[in-house]
């Protein structure tokens, strides 16, 4: 009884989503999309601003993130995570990316949730070498760096668009 008790208490105080304006890329009318509030001019075409609980995924439906992928030695992708446009990459740790732009950052998850962050001391990434013709179609603003995994330290590539100018 005493662990069921625990289990509930964790589960209560674990914050719900709170949902978040951010900026994607869409196709077509997007002004029925829930939590839709605008459209507005970016350098690389016109974005969305909708106010969401979850980061809809890359490459489908009307409202599309931007992307992270991490990836191993050989190029492969082990793992990717969505992002609102304009964000980064700033930390990783086990299965969450850390991602800013100006003063907000949020915790992202492969599935999309995401959590708003505070701040951090956060270990210098560097840049890296890597293979993501397939991944981001021989884009010009491919950034790849190595982080150092806030838990275990060890290095993890993640590749990434830059934002366009």
């Amino acid at each position: 009884m005493r662990s069921l008790f625990l289990a509930l208490m964790a589960a209560a105080s674990t914050p719900a989503l709170a949902a978040e304006p951010f900026h994607f890329w869409f196709e077509g009318d997007v002004s029925r999309v829930a939590g839709f509030q605008s459209i507005e001019d970016h350098p690389c075409g016109e974005i969305a601003v909708v106010k969401v609980d979850k980061l809809p995924p890359f490459g489908k439906g009307r409202l599309t993130s931007e992307k992270a992928v991490e990836l191993d030695a050989s190029g492969k992708a082990i793992r990717r995570w969505p992002m609102p446009v304009n964000f980064t990459p700033v930390a990783v740790r086990d299965n969450r990316l850390l991602i800013e732009f100006a003063d907000d950052r949020y915790w992202v998850e492969p599935d999309g949730k995401f959590q708003r962050a505070g701040k951090l001391a956060l270990p210098t990434a560097k840049p890296a070498q890597c293979k993501t013709a397939v991944e981001f179609k021989d884009s010009d603003y491919v950034e790849c760096q190595a982080f150092p995994d806030l838990g275990s330290r060890a290095p993890r590539t993640i590749a990434y668009e830059g934002i366009c100018t």
